[in-house]
């Protein structure tokens, strides 16, 4: 038996050392750690600017808040008709969850089957008057067609929003992710390409999104704005009015001081974090070329970050039993798998108390639903579990 978990962790004692820091000082709340450990992201993401909060679904929520209240505040006032997203079947349930319960309604469209990412050519026949924007997710650290999809919010006057939690350090034509939206977010979860214990970042280039979103992170309130006369056009009060006074209906997602001193250790050693994970990518493709099978691994759009290996089984007769075949085998053999992110959302329960439609057929979100899963990547050398994870592949057809 083999040991290949879904996540490994990533630390050393540089970790260790920044956390004990941050306990001998007493100061546990944010404060400067969490403003150098934004500065660093930003010089990073080559950004404006960087928002640290608690968590990736933290950022989400906080991203699509601020997005309500720059963006669309007027449209959403209105009542009549909700302002409607177009959203991908395929990710994680707190991509979705923020423009719910911020007065969106959510419209499913189909994914690409072979790159996992929301299907640009779906997109335009899913626009109405009522849509003022997309969210796209790159998922599972290959980038979704940003090309195609900032064309088309272009031409229709839509905002774009970016689910980049799975894909730290992906690139398209030399860009990274999370930095192709209108506003980007990134997770910094256990299993992810850093990890602060939990965590997450929103990137942008927009003053009055960051100063919106800086609100809402901590309670509403206007304490971290600076000196302005105005801000979201009501005039300010004195400093010891404004450290009490409130302009959002906020939230409390801060960040302690010790994941930003943790994100500061992990931002250094990044590269050669994400240079491994491809690595094992490169390892896993040789090898699949050398094998017959109908297990398909995710196709890279750009430069994957190789959060995880996904794959599918194109026999649709059989792909469903192959992989409850295939699962007995590897967890038979010590290989933890599950499925891709929360596969075709809109089979999940939940769904029913989201307003939301579904546009077009998802048939791709069904291939992935249905005979779809995902084993982990790590900074580790894979070689001898991918050879053996390869060999199972093969097993689970015969």
């Amino acid at each position: 038996m083999i040991f290949w978990p879904l996540a490994v962790s990533s630390w050393g004692k540089e970790e260790l050392a920044a956390m004990n820091n941050v306990i001998e000082s007493g100061f546990f709340s944010m404060g400067q750690l969490t403003k150098k450990f934004e500065e660093d992201f930003a010089v990073w993401a080559g950004t404006k600017y960087a928002l640290m909060v608690n968590s990736g679904s933290s950022a989400n929520l906080i991203a699509v808040s601020g997005l309500r209240y720059v963006r669309d505040e007027e449209t959403v006032k209105l009542h009549t008709n909700l302002p409607e997203v177009i959203v991908p079947a395929v990710s994680w349930s707190t991509t979705f969850f923020p423009f719910f319960q911020n007065r969106y309604k959510l419209v499913f469209i189909d994914v690409d089957k072979n790159t996992f990412n929301i299907d640009v050519d779906k997109i335009e026949s899913a626009i109405t008057k009522s849509t003022v924007g997309i969210c796209a997710v790159n998922l599972l650290g290959s980038p979704a067609n940003w090309d195609k999809i900032k064309q088309i919010a272009a031409t229709h006057n839509l905002w774009t929003f970016e689910d980049n939690c799975e894909s730290m350090g992906a690139t398209l034509n030399k860009q990274k992710t999370g930095t192709f939206g209108d506003v980007g977010t990134f997770s910094f979860f256990f299993s992810h390409h850093i990890c602060t214990m939990e965590g997450g970042m929103i990137v942008c280039d927009d003053e009055q999104l960051y100063l919106a979103m800086r609100s809402l992170r901590a309670h509403g309130w206007s304490r971290e704005i600076g000196d302005s006369d105005t801000f979201r056009g009501e005039q300010r009060g004195s400093a010891w009015e404004e450290n009490f006074r409130f302009y959002l209906p906020g939230y409390n997602v801060r960040p302690i001081e010790m994941s930003a001193a943790v994100g500061l250790e992990q931002l250094k050693k990044f590269n050669s974090l994400l240079d491994l994970r491809k690595k094992n990518a490169d390892f896993l493709l040789a090898r699949l070329q050398e094998i017959q099978t109908d297990w398909q691994l995710q196709r890279q759009n750009g430069q994957s970050a190789w959060f995880t290996f996904g794959f599918t089984n194109r026999n649709l007769e059989s792909g469903n039993e192959r992989r409850h075949k295939l699962i007995k085998l590897m967890d038979s053999h010590g290989i933890e798998s599950r499925p891709i992110v929360a596969g075709d959302f809109t089979r999940n329960p939940v769904y029913k108390y989201l307003d939301a439609e579904i546009s077009g057929d998802l048939n791709g979100a069904s291939l992935i639903h249905d005979s779809g899963f995902m084993v982990g990547n790590h900074h580790l050398d894979l070689s001898d579990q991918i050879n053996t994870l390869c060999r199972l592949l093969i097993e689970s057809e015969q």
